[in-house]
């Protein structure tokens, strides 16, 4: 019996071949990576189990999206640069002896997260004058938050996008899911542990975190002079800046109906226990297709061209699908646990 020859096929039946393996292949690792987001919902437990903190003042509850969803925009431009630039080799798995490249990323992503800071705090400045609410908490915190999660979620995601890849998964379709469910379980961690920290210790609170807010502006500026020559730097910042000014202002819209909604809803445990998760697949569906396509813009393996978009469009299909089912998945577990 002699092999089949796909040349020897219509055109008809080779794509509708092409189009059911990338389809199966995006789907199913679209599930595992993203049922990584099932940890979201231990992110919207802890903010279900502080409810009391979280709400101790109305403008706490607005900037936790903004956090979570500015901390999303972030990882995913440093899940698609180095996902892309494992690929092409710019980049090495690991921490440790790593290029040039993926330091000045990470030198990138830590300024990103200082302007990102700045930005919702600013784009938050009419809703904070309207209700006389104190000017500097919301930004100290928001920077507090930012800056310790960095430095956990960092040096995990890394880690953890290395050994997947070490092991043959694609980090165009890895990388971010892992990276995001971690950091907003980190994130709202450490959200929680600064609102504790800042409304229970008073003066010591405002001045250790002033203070700490100081050093990683020190460190930005460090990072910004040293770095300024490096065309890899001043681009990814560059080219991050027009998607943070937008995500600034849509998240604060967000905070402001999560706390309206948060309001007419009592308690609204069900939406803050689904919320992380939530936007974590919503992000993570996105961040996926994004890494797929620069990855084989820069491969040459596809031309930047509408027309040849139609050429990825299985894998934004399992993508899409394999989100699917994680939605109906965190339905389920918010029924059970909340009803």
């Amino acid at each position: 019996m002699t092999a089949l020859n796909p040349s020897d096929l219509p055109y008809c039946a080779v794509w509708e071949m092409a189009v059911s393996s990338s389809f199966m292949s995006s789907f199913k690792q679209s599930v595992i990576s993203l049922l990584f987001d099932l940890n979201g919902l231990i992110a919207g437990a802890i903010v279900v189990g502080n409810l009391g903190l979280v709400a101790a003042t109305p403008w706490t509850i607005v900037i936790y999206p903004a956090i979570i969803s500015m901390r999303g925009t972030i990882g995913g431009i440093f899940c698609g640069h180095y996902s892309t630039s494992l690929h092409l080799g710019n980049m090495k798995p690991g921490i440790r002896d790593n290029t040039e490249a993926f330091y000045t990323l990470l030198s990138s992503i830590f300024v990103l997260n200082l302007i990102s800071c700045i930005g919702l705090w600013a784009a938050a400045l009419p809703f904070l004058y309207l209700s006389g609410f104190e000017f500097l908490p919301p930004l100290m915190l928001l920077l507090t938050t930012t800056g310790l999660s960095f430095l956990i979620i960092a040096p995990i995601s890394t880690m953890i996008i290395s050994f997947g890849y070490r092991r043959g998964l694609d980090p165009d379709v890895l990388a971010y899911p892992v990276e995001s469910t971690i950091a907003d379980l980190l994130i709202t961690s450490c959200y929680v542990i600064s609102l504790y920290f800042y409304f229970n210790f008073g003066v010591t609170a405002f001045f250790t975190i002033a203070v700490f807010d100081s050093l990683l502006f020190i460190v930005g500026m460090i990072f910004v002079v040293t770095k300024r020559r490096s065309s890899y730097f001043v681009k990814t910042v560059k080219e991050s800046l027009l998607a943070l000014a937008l995500c600034s202002i849509i998240v604060n819209v967000t905070g402001l109906i999560l706390l309206n909604v948060s309001t007419a809803i009592e308690g609204a445990k069900e939406i803050f226990n689904v919320y992380p998760a939530l936007i974590d697949t919503v992000g993570d569906v996105g961040s996926i297709v994004g890494s797929i396509l620069t990855t084989k813009l820069a491969l040459g393996s596809l031309k930047a061209s509408f027309r040849n978009f139609r050429a990825i469009l299985p894998e934004i299909g399992g993508a899409w699908a394999g989100s699917a089912v994680m939605f109906v998945l965190f339905s389920l577990i918010a029924s059970i646990f909340y009803h």
